[in-house]
């Protein structure tokens, strides 16, 4: 419960929230349907144009994150793949199979 009003400050008590009488997928609607209403709330106070540009930015900056994770994540394959020639195995072949898997995931 901390953790869901310290990310989106709901103000959700467990009391107010009730989530041991739903079941997981009850509550995950309930949860997501407080954030909606929230959110919809929190837009008509602000200007179009400034909540544009922040979900903009915060959607650019999350595929950026993601985007320098998967290049350290082939860099460290990269790095260390090198290794699998002494066990007479083909470090290109290796690789491509490992990324694929790493992407798989």
């Amino acid at each position: 419960m901390q953790w869901l009003n310290t990310t989106f400050p709901l103000g959700l008590s467990a009391a107010a929230a009730q989530l041991e009488t739903r079941t997981l997928e009850e509550n995950e609607k309930f949860v997501v349907d407080k954030i909606k209403k929230s959110y919809e709330q929190k837009i008509k106070l602000e200007e179009t144009e400034a909540v544009a540009g922040l979900e903009r930015y915060i959607l650019l900056n999350a595929i950026d994150r993601l985007w320098q994770e998967h290049l350290y994540a082939m860099d460290g394959l990269r790095e260390g793949i090198y290794l699998r020639s002494y066990g007479q195995k083909d470090p290109l072949i290796e690789y491509k199979t490992e990324a694929y898997e790493c992407l798989a995931n």
